[in-house]
């Protein structure tokens, strides 16, 4: 697994069981991103400890988005391994079952843009 490279930018459509239909086009992850950061400080859980992190057991956050709704929902997932180091691999050096947890930090819920007739067996849009 890598860690978050880049931020780019995202194009969500979506339609709900009554039958609306939402799009957002080019929203710039790297501006929300940018603003979110002035006010916000996420600490990763070796951080927290005032240890380095360990790249075999320790995870990246994850930034997702889904959506809830007429919403585009934008979250930070942290992921969290309370096993301590000592006890994650055997001697062998094979990993033990890990007590793991998630932590979400919404960033923004973006209210998407009412329209019609997406055809959603096309799974490319060509960009002009």
């Amino acid at each position: 697994m890598i860690g978050l490279q880049a931020y780019y930018p995202l194009h969500v459509r979506w339609k709900l069981k009554d039958g609306r239909e939402f799009i957002l086009e080019d929203i710039d992850v790297r501006a929300i991103m940018r603003e979110y950061f002035k006010t916000n400080d996420i600490k990763l859980p070796w951080q927290r400890e005032g240890r380095t992190k360990l790249e075999s057991s320790d995870f990246d956050p994850l930034l997702t988005h889904a959506v809830k709704d007429d919403s585009l929902i934008i979250k930070w997932v942290i992921r969290t391994n309370s096993t301590p180091i000592a006890q994650r691999f055997l001697p062998s050096g094979a990993a033990t079952k890990w007590d793991t947890s998630n932590e979400e930090y919404l960033v923004i819920a973006i209210p998407g843009r009412l329209t019609s007739g997406i055809d959603f067996n096309k799974t490319y849009e060509s960009r002009k």
